[in-house]
């Protein structure tokens, strides 16, 4: 009722109707008060500065919020914590309220929960987060006995992890921290690490892969720009290898039993010629026991000192009889069915058994560069680098028949050359697998070979 008409209303109706129409103006306005103010009342739910609903009570808010956070404990296992700033501010504002169940949609939506973790530091840089400390002291305990080596002869003194580790408690997602097994094979085994390797005079991929732990299918994954698994001098080539998070330092003591290698003793034989040896006592090996104290580092033995030892039994030595007769060989004239030295001096090593093996020609010893002459007339079917021969020159002297000439400083001739007996076709030297400057001389007699003795004069 507007100011107007409250005026009009007096006047037509006096004195009496105008207390009335004043009482009824008064509690009309007070119901019309009453109502907007109920209708208005509300609290609003701000989420780190941003209202994102109305509720009508606040203990909705807080019961809804605990039974979230109950929800997601339990699934967890241990307790989270809600990571955005909740308010409820009590405000007068259209609009629909939440229900209690909507509500605790909302929390689960919008809210980002966190729980608390163990960082495992190692060495000041964060390796892992696990559950908590009781994992992370069992994943450190775990890690330590893996790598060590025992067995019923040796005995652990101590282990520990040589690098500084730390243990942080952390907050993180739920389900964010690392699972035990996973944790345990990143702690032993690591994580990759890239390394380079310069190839060196007589490496192949076999030796590299072999000598870095790998197989070359490993080595040639490492490095798809191979083409062709032949390598050149100084070249490069990538390493993957897994590198442990933690050193494990172990100290063992080890009891074992050990053989005693037996000693030679050479004895000279004048009745055997040079280069000639024979065994006239078996060598025995002798046995002690020994105490040793081992380190180890991821398993792998870096120091061994030996701390005691007891001879359980003496060696026997070895008896060789070596020769010391002399053969002087001189140049001859080459008659017929007979071949010439091809230089003088002394056979240091004759035909037949030696050393273990076979040789398969005599050696004459000679100065270096001395002149090498051909034992007889034929052509030259090799000449060149022949393996533990060094430089050799062949000669085929027909009917089957050949002379080599090997370990020489210099080959005077080629392959196809005619030569005529007593000429000089190279020089005295040491090449291939040679102890000292001679000449090596072969007589075969199709392709097998004879003592060259019984063909010279």
């Amino acid at each position: 009722m507007t100011l107007g008409q409250i005026k009009q209303f007096l006047t037509a109706h006096g004195e009496k109707p105008l207390i009335l129409g004043i009482i009824g103006v008064l509690f009309l306005g007070t119901i019309l008060v009453g109502s907007l103010t109920n209708m208005n009342k509300a609290y609003a739910i701000v989420v780190d500065g941003y209202q994102v609903a109305l509720v009508a009570e606040q203990q909705l808010v807080e019961e809804a919020l605990e039974e979230v956070i109950a929800e997601k404990s339990e699934d967890a296992g241990q307790a989270v914590t809600h990571v955005q700033e909740i308010e409820v501010l009590p405000v007068k504002a259209k609009g629909d309220r939440l229900t209690a169940d909507q509500l605790a949609n909302l929390f689960n939506n919008t809210l980002e929960f966190t729980t608390a973790g163990v960082a495992i530091i190692i060495n000041g840089k964060q390796q892992l987060i696990v559950e908590n400390r009781e994992t992370a002291d069992k994943l450190l305990e775990e890690a330590k006995t893996a790598y060590i080596k025992q067995n019923d002869s040796t005995e652990m003194l101590s282990v520990v992890i040589e690098d500084q580790v730390q243990l942080e408690t952390v907050e993180i997602g739920i389900g964010g921290y690392t699972d035990y097994e996973t944790a345990l094979a990143l702690l032993i085994n690591g994580v990759e690490k890239v390394e380079s390797h310069v190839v060196a005079a007589g490496e192949s991929l076999w030796t590299i892969a072999r000598d870095n732990n790998m197989t070359t299918e490993e080595l040639k994954e490492a490095n798809p720009q191979l083409a062709t698994e032949r390598l050149q001098i100084g070249q490069e080539l990538s390493l993957v290898k897994l590198e442990p998070m933690v050193s494990v330092v172990a100290t063992l003591r080890e009891s074992k039993k050990e053989t005693v290698p037996f000693s030679t003793r050479y004895v000279n034989d004048s009745n055997m010629y040079r280069g000639q040896e024979k065994v006239t006592q078996a060598g025995q090996r002798g046995e002690r026991e020994v105490v040793y104290e081992l380190v180890q580092v991821n398993g792998v033995t870096t120091d061994k000192k030996e701390l005691e030892a007891k001879v359980l039994s003496q060696p026997t030595e070895r008896v060789v009889a070596r020769g010391t007769k002399v053969i002087v060989a001189s140049r001859g004239s080459g008659e017929a069915g007979r071949f010439g030295w091809p230089v003088s001096g002394t056979i240091t090593s004759p035909f037949g058994n030696r050393r273990g093996g076979y040789h398969y020609g005599i050696d004459i010893a000679a100065s270096t560069g001395t002149s090498i002459r051909v034992a007889s007339a034929g052509v030259v079917t090799f000449s060149g680098w022949s393996g533990n021969y060094g430089n050799m020159i062949e000669i085929d002297h027909g009917n089957g028949v050949s002379t080599r000439y090997a370990h020489n400083s210099a080959n005077l001739v080629s392959a196809g050359k005619e030569v005529n007996a007593g000429d000089v076709i190279g020089r005295v030297g040491s090449t291939g697998r040679s102890t000292g400057p001679h000449v090596h001389f072969e007589v075969r007699i199709n392709g097998q070979a004879k003592n060259p003795m019984n063909y010279l004069p």
